[in-house]
């Protein structure tokens, strides 16, 4: 499990730093890994992650793909934090694909499941974003 969030935490960084493409491969190595360990939480956030590097590559049918995966993963976990923060990977890809509707209903649904685990702290970031794409759609 350590070797699978550690490659995670590479690629991911990779993907921050504009080089979503050499992240890609080590995020499939992270699967690998953290699949090996039977983790789901844990693989959770595998497609959460993949689904930012492949909407770093405008490969948004992929990275759409893979939030959906993190959101199936988190409903059957019953994990209304995960399944909120898939929700933001699927704001985001839709964002970034340009289709605004979408991307403010997917914030939506994060924000309703924050709203359930009650931190207040979490809810900042959507918050603005919502603002952000909301201005964006005029």
């Amino acid at each position: 499990l350590t070797r699978g969030r550690t490659l995670d935490r590479l690629a991911t960084a990779l993907g921050a730093s504009g080089r979503a493409d050499e992240g890609l491969p080590i995020m499939h190595q992270a699967f690998d890994a953290v699949g090996l360990a039977g983790d789901e939480r844990e693989l959770g956030i595998l497609h959460i992650h993949r689904a930012t590097l492949y909407a770093e590559l405008c490969r948004f049918g992929e990275a759409l793909a893979a939030a959906s995966a993190a959101l199936r993963v988190a409903k059957a976990r019953g994990d209304p934090y995960i399944e909120s923060v898939a929700h933001w990977a699927t704001s985001l890809v839709h964002e970034r694909r340009g289709d605004l509707a979408a991307a403010l209903s997917a914030r939506e649904e994060e924000l309703s499941l924050l709203d359930r685990v009650g931190n207040p702290w979490n809810v900042a970031l959507p918050h603005s974003a919502r603002a952000r794409q909301t201005a964006a759609r005029g």
